[in-house]
């Protein structure tokens, strides 16, 4: 990313220049300004280049300068003496065009320390471990896919993303008209290209619907690589810039595996670097053992490169710090490898399990826990043919979105809960009747949606089809009916029908003395309080008082003496006592009231006024 100081004048053709190197930036007019600061110190996975004008950079924030995520500092300024101290400026350059080329070459180093590394020990957690997704995702990207057109789908896909960027663009178009499979390696190695770019990029953030949108090149890359297996072993280096916290965990993992989350370029011979600018980091040379069972090539341009295939793994075999700076490790293979990488994967492998490569990373999202990128790719599968013609893939794919609107409701995002639960209804009624009872959980979560937004026809209707079909099914649940009625009980009463509210809260009490036959369970003291409500609303006093005794009955049984909620049940005695007239019982009952919530809260309290004032009120109609 960069930032570009909006006091320097730039031109279009610079512009497009420099869009040409990074895609994406930001133009701030004062680099010192909060909404700046807060930006840089927002980003996680990027590095920013920051291009400035000397006075912009005399006057730099000590904070922003000090963050680790800004890495270089490019100053535009005619003339080259520059009194400022910091080893982030990556000198004076006449113009933005200068700048330019300077960044081709800088960005290299740039892209060459942000690369990810997964490691993996017997000590950690198979369901929780980054190293096993990344090898599953690996093999989701490798694999061979007939149902859709690769290579067009990912030049739409570049397009989109390059939008008015007019060098990236005209190389987009290079290699639809030119691309040979046996290029492949010559076009990664274009290093000022829309592939080298896009892919550093998504395999270093972990960006799952870029590398599948990718997947046409990825598959010739590898196979280009996988050709040219080399019989002679060799040690080949590689030397980056890791985060202090990866290295502590590489350095718990001795004899643990490791592997680079991208297509990695190593040397034959150690590459010199220079010490990080940030502290945070630290100085990591890698020595890894090569043998013929890896997929690499030697860069033609370059002899002394060598390109190795994405995800492999390597043995940590030992790990020696040179100095507090700079860490040596050594990275072998050996023949357990596989079988362990196999024995890590295992579940992940079965759990993502599909009839194609989209309906398979749609799984993986979802055994990740990745709620953005399981929504991205739900949407894409949702109206495939190969889905809506499988009865299985329909059932998950129904059950993913559901899921997405769980997700939603939680967060109380209702409008998007709502769409997600309408497509998995959707999807279900290509394999199910419409009163198939499997739907009866989504037509009551769509009740709730509804009754959250306040829409209780819809709400009511919803909740009365989970309910009927659940009444009439030979094999019902009686949790999921007492749940259901309670639910068509809630929103009838948020309508003021309390006459049709009560037969349903009868229903959800009956079942629910039923399965608590010793009729002490809180939820039954509930049941009971809700009925009770509803009778009062009513003025069938006599019935809503019997049902208050039995809900308090319960409370004072299994709460704490102080247990808010028994306040609560006498003063709702007391308005009933009121209404039968019995006026010196119902002050009794809100004098208990009071005195249960003195024992956590004090005179001053809200509620304990608001109960004083109901007293007083009882007393004065005693009079």
């Amino acid at each position: 990313i960069y930032i570009l100081d909006g006091t320097l004048q730039i031109s279009d053709i610079d512009l497009t220049k420099l869009r040409g190197v990074i895609n994406f930036g930001l133009t701030f007019n004062n680099i010192n300004d909060k909404t700046c600061i807060e930006y840089v110190s927002k980003i996680i996975d990027e590095q920013i280049i920051m291009i400035l004008s000397r006075t912009s950079v005399k006057n730099l924030d000590r904070n922003l300068q000090n963050f680790s995520q800004i890495r270089f500092i490019y100053v535009v300024d005619n003339d080259n003496d520059l009194s400022y101290d910091s080893r982030k400026i990556q000198g004076i350059h006449a113009n933005i065009s200068c700048v330019c080329s300077q960044l081709e070459k800088d960005i290299i180093l740039c892209t060459s320390d942000l690369t990810k590394i997964a490691s993996y020990s017997d000590d950690d957690d198979i369901n929780n471990s980054t190293f096993a997704y990344t090898q599953v995702l690996k093999d989701i990207l490798l694999e061979i896919d007939e149902t859709v057109d690769l290579k067009t789908n990912m030049l739409e896909f570049c397009r989109q993303q390059y939008i008015g960027n007019e060098i990236q663009l005209r190389f987009i178009d290079e290699f639809e008209y030119h691309f040979r499979p046996d290029q492949a390696i010559t076009w990664f190695t274009r290093q000022e290209t829309f592939i080298f770019k896009m892919l550093t990029r998504a395999f270093r953030i972990l960006e799952p619907d870029i590398l599948f949108q990718l997947r046409f090149f990825i598959q010739h890359l590898h196979q280009q690589l996988k050709s040219n297996l080399s019989t002679t072993p060799m040690t080949v280096y590689r030397t980056q810039y890791i985060s202090n916290d990866d290295i502590d965990s590489i350095s718990k993992k001795q004899n643990g595996l490791l592997t680079f989350n991208e297509f990695l370029m190593t040397y034959k011979t150690e590459v010199e670097a220079q010490q990080p600018v940030n502290t945070d980091m630290k100085l990591v040379r890698f020595e890894i053992e090569l043998n013929k069972t890896i997929p690499m090539m030697e860069i033609k341009t370059n002899p002394e490169n060598i390109l190795i295939t994405t995800g492999t793994v390597f043995r940590i075999s030992a790990i020696k710090r040179i100095d507090k700076e700079i860490i040596i490790i050594k990275l072998t293979l050996d023949n357990d490898i596989l079988n362990t990488v196999q024995q890590i994967t295992k579940n992940i492998q079965e759990n993502t399990y599909g009839p194609f490569p989209l309906f398979r990373i749609t799984k993986l999202m979802k055994q990740m826990k990745n709620i953005q990128y399981t929504e991205y790719f739900c949407n894409i599968l949702v109206d495939r043919q190969l889905i809506i013609n499988d009865e299985a893939a329909n059932s998950t794919v129904a059950s993913l979105f559901h899921m997405l609107c769980c997700f939603y409701y939680e967060k109380k995002q209702y409008d998007h809960a709502l769409e997600h639960l309408q497509t998995s209804l959707k999807v279900y009624l290509r394999i199910l009747s419409s009163d198939d009872i499997k739907l009866t959980t989504t037509y009551n979560n769509m009740g709730s949606i509804y009754h959250r937004q306040g829409l209780y026809e819809q709400a009511f209707y919803y909740h009365k089809k989970a309910y009927d079909i659940q009444v009439h099914y030979s094999n019902f649940d009686p949790y999921a009916i007492a749940a259901y009625a309670c639910n068509i009980a809630c929103v009838l009463v948020e309508q003021g029908k309390y006459e049709d509210a009560i037969p349903y809260l009868q229903r959800d009490l009956q079942i629910q003395k039923r399965l608590c036959p010793n009729r002490d369970d809180i939820q039954l003291s509930t049941k009971y309080h809700n009925l009770a409500g509803a009778q009062f609303r009513l003025q069938k006093y006599n019935k809503a008082l019997e049902n208050y005794q039995k809900c308090l009955e319960i409370e004072l049984k299994l709460h704490s003496s102080n247990h808010p909620t028994i306040a609560l049940t006498y003063c709702n005695m007391a308005t009933v006592l009121e209404g039968l007239k019995r006026l010196e019982e119902a002050i009794e009952t809100i004098q208990k009231a009071i005195e249960h919530l003195l024992l956590t809260r004090n005179e001053n309290d809200e509620e304990i006024q608001l109960y004083k004032e109901y007293k007083k009120s009882l007393q004065q109609k005693l009079v």
